[in-house]
């Protein structure tokens, strides 16, 4: 038990520096970047997308905590670009702004869980909440702008899920299951309208 013990924390440890290695090849990437050093470093959704999944996998009980910084760290970066000049083909390819997708506010969200620290559940449902707003955020932008040639943020399954786990889950006892349950409905609500709405839809055959 002793030897795997350590052999465990050992493969945590080694972990954990090369997260913190990888984190900080992109703050200087995007040093290199901001002072026109090299705008070729300038960091990719890539980029991201590898750090914060790589504290979400390392082990550290701050994991959360840090790959939401990451997460913040983009969202900064896509305030201060602004969203209406974001006309994609105007812009040069290494001066696009990199918006956070829903996979990785789910890379966040399940950071938060594998800490397991016992106000997990409130950051879980802190970060959903912030998807959710991130949403309805981006579908007024396209009813009221040109449409930009992004993806489309919003919850999914997997957003859904983990958040009942994280309530199931939580120090709440009832409340916790009772809220687990609610968001469960919610999930099903949801796309039980998709699919009718879907259903609506003409089909390939009939239009032929």
């Amino acid at each position: 038990y002793n030897h795997n013990h350590k052999q465990h924390t050992k493969t945590n440890l080694s972990t954990q520096v090369a997260t913190r290695k990888a984190h900080q090849t992109l703050l200087w990437m995007d040093y290199l970047s901001r002072s026109n050093k090299n705008k070729l470093a300038t960091p990719t959704i890539v980029a991201y997308t590898t750090v914060i999944d790589s504290f979400a996998k390392s082990g550290d009980v701050n994991a959360g905590m840090k790959a939401e910084q990451v997460l913040k760290f983009m969202l900064t970066k896509n305030s201060s670009s602004s969203i209406s000049s974001s006309s994609s083909s105007l812009l040069n390819e290494h001066d696009r702004v990199v918006r956070p997708t829903t996979y990785i506010y789910n890379m966040v969200i399940a950071a938060y869980m594998k800490s397991k620290q016992h106000n997990m559940v409130d950051d879980v449902q802190r970060l959903f909440d912030q998807l959710q707003e991130q949403s309805q955020h981006q579908h007024q932008h396209q009813l009221t702008n040109v449409p930009l040639q992004i993806d489309p943020i919003q919850p999914d399954v997997i957003s859904y899920t983990s958040l009942v786990s994280a309530w199931a889950h939580s120090n709440r006892k009832r409340y916790g299951a009772k809220r687990a349950q609610e968001i469960l409905n919610q999930m099903e609500l949801r796309y039980s309208q998709q699919l009718k709405q879907y259903s609506k839809l003409p089909s390939s055959s009939s239009s032929s």
